[in-house]
């Protein structure tokens, strides 16, 4: 598989999984739930990131406040980092009509 873009240095913006948690995604299906710490973790869709790594799509709750959080976590070699969404999804809406 060819990157769509270049390989870029995810300095500051990127944090490591712990192992843990990374096993875990390495094993991982969509729905798939696990705690770690207070955090209740789900993991949602896989993706290809434009740099040609595994992405998960995670639903962060903390089991104490109730609060919920949804990240990025994309492989990158043999580890798993947390990543900034570059793409605002908040307000899109997919409508697909077909006709035949």
């Amino acid at each position: 598989m060819v990157p769509l873009v270049e390989q870029v240095k995810l300095s500051g913006s990127a944090q490591e999984l712990p192992t843990e948690v990374a096993s875990r995604l390495d094993s991982a299906q969509l729905g798939h739930q696990f705690h770690h710490g207070n955090y209740l973790v789900e993991v949602g869709r896989s993706y290809t990131s434009a740099l040609g790594g595994s992405c998960w799509e995670l639903l962060v709750t903390d089991t104490n406040s109730s609060q919920s959080q949804q990240r990025i976590a994309c492989q990158q070699g043999s580890r798993w980092l947390l990543v900034p969404e570059i793409a605002d999804r908040s307000d899109s809406e997919l409508i697909f009509n077909a006709t035949y």
